[in-house]
């Protein structure tokens, strides 16, 4: 009995001591006699390799106000094939986005079960990151090993890594804009422009940066989207719709933020804009029509002119619920325009449509409100009139009510033209308040115009996003349009 036990031992040492030779080139062990006759042998961790654009680190650094995106490795070199755990320990700072994206021939990071790497195996991952912060960021990578049975846990500060949500889409539409130096035949006519605006009398103690807009000019400029999709995974399932730009906007709070501005790509249909000689919006059909039926997706009664009832069914080309959630309630402006258009070659500017749009005054006459908290709108004549080479082309912009008609300038060039007047074959409004029994139109031939707003003209539905909405793909170009998701 004596002579068997001392040859037990003897055994045990002969595999503790192979068990060493296997893994000393990799871990540490250790040896615990719980009983006479139990002996436990605990492995140690292995140490993977970790390597940032081809160099041993485990840092990624961002400047202030860059999006960079990073080539990180995890390599297996030790003697046998083992379990890792890859993470980051940094808390982000608020206005850092990170995460992976994925592509032909990069992985996606192992997430709590770990991933296995055999000797000298790897994993290849793309890690980017936007910081929109004033100050360098530096995001720490973390790593650990074992062999493959056992499970890894995280240490305490460790964080698996996130797929990376995209940029906020307000953030790439401004960071691509071309500065306020730049016109329309030196800068780049695919993205948005700068515009600094003078304060409307609704604009009290706004900031010049409040006051300033990012517009998407000319005839074709990339300012394509998918939205109003019945799955975001799908774009086949979506509509391509327009960015007017980006704006500074208050929320139904007075809460000021920039948000971009959607235009639809063709109208829901040709529509009285009320029933009686008075331009009243927020008592108006047209405002039902937008923040009820249409946005609600339903089928109701409409007008095409008093006494001139017709169906009207939104419930196939209404918002769905993936639109709705990433449209924000906001302050529409129903200033007096009117008399802004005048007669004949009397017409005025953008800018000048942008003062009477956020000004204070009404039909004299009819008091209304000034403005109006809703979730659709329509475009404004000030925002036709800046799509017009960064809204100074000469004639056409500065004389909106005689283009295309008795001035020299080509009102084809304004990408949202066709939109608002379905192809030169109708008339289409703008979004305005009272004005003396009249709206504000956009006629077949490009200029603006007023009318009773009794008469059927094409409505184009307009929305504000939330300020958190992110584009995940796409360039704007009509063939790669942005596509978008919620923070």
């Amino acid at each position: 009995m004596k002579r068997k036990k001392i040859i037990l031992i003897v055994l045990m040492g002969i595999m503790v001591s192979g068990i060493v030779l296997i893994y000393s080139s990799y871990a540490l062990f250790s040896i615990n006699q719980i009983s006479k006759s139990v002996i436990t042998i605990k492995v140690g961790e292995m140490t993977p390799t970790v390597k940032v654009d081809g160099v041993t680190t485990n840092r990624l650094t961002i400047p202030a106000g860059e999006t960079k995106t990073f080539t990180v490795t995890l390599e297996n070199l030790n003697g046998i094939s083992g379990k890792f755990l890859f993470y980051y320990t940094t808390t982000l700072a608020s206005g850092v986005n990170f995460g992976y994206t994925t592509g032909t021939g990069i992985q996606i990071p192992p997430g709590t079960d770990g991933v296995i790497l055999s000797k000298n195996g790897k994993q290849t991952y793309s890690l980017k990151v936007a910081n929109k912060t004033s100050s360098s960021q530096t995001i720490t990578l973390g790593s650990i090993g074992g062999l493959e049975t056992p499970s890894l846990a995280l240490p305490i500060n460790g964080h698996i890594i996130p797929e990376y949500k995209g940029n906020l889409l307000t953030d790439v539409i401004i960071e691509k804009s071309n500065d306020s130096s730049k016109t329309y035949t030196t800068g780049n006519q695919g993205e948005a422009f700068v515009f600094y605006q003078e304060a409307g009398l609704q604009q009290a103690n706004w900031t010049k940066e409040e006051l300033t807009d990012y517009r998407y000019i000319g005839n074709n400029p990339n300012n394509y989207v998918y939205f109003n999709c019945a799955d975001t995974s799908l774009v086949s399932t979506c509509e391509k719709w327009r960015i007017v730009g980006v704006f500074t906007v208050e929320d139904e709070n007075g809460i000021k933020q920039k948000r971009v501005k959607l235009l639809r790509h063709e109208t829901i249909g040709n529509y009285a804009y009320r029933l009686e000689a008075k331009a009243d919006y927020i008592t108006s059909q047209a405002e039902k029509i937008l923040n009820e039926y249409y946005y609600q997706a339903t089928s109701s009664t409409c007008y095409t002119k008093t006494n001139s009832p017709v169906t009207c069914d939104f419930t196939a080309i209404g918002l769905k619920d993936t639109a709705k959630n990433m449209i924000a309630p906001t302050k529409w402006y129903l200033g007096y325009t009117h008399a802004t258009i005048g007669s004949g070659s009397d017409g005025k500017t953008g800018a000048v449509f942008y003062l009477a749009e956020r000004g204070n005054t009404t039909d004299t006459s009819t008091p209304f409100a000034l403005y109006t908290i809703d979730n659709v709108g329509m475009s404004y004549a000030s925002d036709y009139g800046y799509t017009f080479y960064h809204g100074v082309e000469p004639n056409c912009a500065a004389n909106l009510s005689c283009c295309g008609n008795t001035c020299d300038g080509d009102p084809s060039l304004s990408w949202m033209r066709t939109i608002l007047n379905k192809n030169n074959t109708n008339w289409g409004w703008f979004l305005n308040g009272s004005g003396n029994g009249s709206v504000t139109q956009l006629n077949k031939v490009g200029t603006t115009s007023y009318m009773s707003p009794a008469q059927p003209r094409e409505m184009v539905p307009t929305v504000y996003l939330h300020q958190d909405v992110i584009t995940t793909k796409g360039t704007g170009s009509i063939d790669s349009p942005y596509e978008l998701a919620l923070e």
